[in-house]
């Protein structure tokens, strides 16, 4: 293969690995990726994804990555590095009415992974707009966190999402978080 279409590949892999996660979880959720010659940005689809929740009414996911494929040094692999990302729990099918968003986004100004939560009410001024440092978030740490503690049901037509979902988390842990797996060139 040459160089650009196994960038390519890379990029399509890594896409097509969280789009197993999302379809664990939601039946018709899909990422919508755009490719660039060196950055690339996958959003879910639709933009907020209705997830029902037993205790309470409905909730909305949304979530971008932000990722660029490279050569690895001294192979002939492809890996995909993650950029940024961005993980959203909303109230309603606003982005505006953000609950809790788990962010990372280096070469801003706060470029350490957190997370803001929102309260409507809070004495303290803007208080909805603090950065709370975290360490590195997966999606797949989000979408437990659904499942266990807000008790939002995966579908179950794909399997075992919790285990599933605890297999890439191992998988992450073991291969690096920053990183997606290599993907060989011919």
């Amino acid at each position: 293969m040459s160089q650009p279409s196994s960038k390519r590949a890379a990029q399509r892999s890594f896409v097509e690995d969280i789009q197993r996660s999302l379809s664990r979880f939601h039946r018709r959720a899909q990422w919508r990726p755009r490719y660039g010659d060196d950055d690339c940005t996958v959003a879910t689809l639709p933009r907020l994804i209705p997830v029902s929740c037993k205790d309470r009414s409905d909730l909305y996911l949304a979530a971008v990555f932000g990722f660029h494929a490279e050569k690895e040094e001294g192979r002939r692999a492809w890996r995909v590095v993650l950029d940024s990302y961005y993980y959203a729990l909303c109230l309603n099918d606003d982005l505006d009415a953000e609950m809790v968003a788990w962010h990372w986004h280096p070469g801003t100004d706060w470029w350490l992974p957190h997370v803001h939560v929102h309260w409507r009410e809070a004495p303290i001024d803007d208080f909805g707009r603090v950065h709370i440092p975290t360490s590195y978030v997966t999606f797949e740490q989000v979408l437990l966190f659904l499942m266990q503690d807000r008790r939002i049901q995966a579908v179950a037509h794909v399997g075992d999402a919790t285990e599933y979902f605890a297999q890439k988390l191992a998988e992450s842990r073991r291969g690096g978080m920053w990183f997606a797996e290599s993907y060989e060139t011919e």
